[in-house]
C-alpha cells in the first residue's frame, strides 16, 4: 500500500501543495487499478498521470522562471528525468501488458523519487518562491 501522503512535508507555497495532493490521488488510483490487474483502467490512469506530472512540472518550472530561480536549471532536470522514467513504465506496459510493472514501479521508484524530490528540491525553491 502506498503511503506517499503521509510522507510528504507541507511546503510554503499552497499552489505546490495543491499539486502534490491532486497528483498523489492520481498515483494512488493508479496503484490500486494496476494492484487489482485492472488493466485498462491502470492503462488510462497511467497516460493521465504522464500528462498531470507534465502539467505539474510546467507549472513549478514557470514559477521558479518567472522569480528567477537560482536552481531553476537542476530542478528542472529532474523533472525531466522523472518524465523519461514515466514514459519507460508505460512503454513497457504497452509492450507487456504486465500491471504489475506498474505497481511495482509506484512502490519502488516513483514514491522514493517523490519523498526525495519534494525534500531536497522542492522545500527550497517553495522558500523562495514564498518570499
Amino acid at each position: 500500500m502506498l503511503r506517499i501522503d503521509e510522507q510528504l512535508p507541507i511546503l510554503e507555497l499552497q499552489s505546490m501543495n495543491e499539486l502534490h495532493k491532486q497528483e498523489i490521488e492520481l498515483v494512488t488510483k493508479l496503484y490500486n487499478a494496476a494492484k487489482a490487474n485492472e488493466s485498462k483502467l491502470a492503462f488510462e490512469l497511467l497516460n493521465e498521470l504522464i500528462k498531470e506530472t507534465q502539467q505539474h512540472f510546467l507549472s513549478e518550472e514557470h514559477m521558479m522562471q518567472e522569480a528567477d530561480y537560482p536552481d531553476y536549471h537542476s530542478h528542472k532536470h529532474e523533472h525531466m528525468m522523472q518524465l523519461l522514467d514515466l514514459q519507460s513504465i508505460l512503454s513497457f506496459y504497452e509492450m507487456t501488458n504486465d500491471t504489475h510493472s506498474i505497481y511495482t514501479y509506484l512502490e519502488d521508484a516513483l514514491t522514493p523519487w517523490v519523498i526525495a524530490h519534494v525534500q531536497n528540491w522542492d522545500i527550497p525553491a517553495s522558500e523562495f518562491l514564498a518570499q
